[in-house]
């Protein structure tokens, strides 16, 4: 998965590490079916207030928002 480092909305998608480039940040999964997990849950529109809410910066979500944001974690069995 990628996901973007700054900008008014954190965006994510499916993709390949060697595609990263400095402004995005890319995260391993274990399976597809928790890429499209996190992929739906991240791009929620409810949840961009609170992703605002965690920068430290004006743009920047960096890696922040994984600590503040509180995400249930992804359960194949569910």
């Amino acid at each position: 998965m990628v996901y973007n480092g700054s900008g008014q909305y954190l965006r994510v998608a499916r993709g390949r590490s060697e595609v990263v480039e400095h402004g995005c940040y890319y995260l391993d999964v274990q399976a597809p079916d928790e890429a499209l997990y996190l992929i739906t849950l991240l791009n929620a529109d409810a949840l961009q207030p609170a992703y605002a809410a965690a920068r430290e910066t004006d743009r920047h979500f960096d890696t922040r928002f994984w600590r503040k944001v509180p995400l249930p974690r992804f359960d194949a069995n569910s």
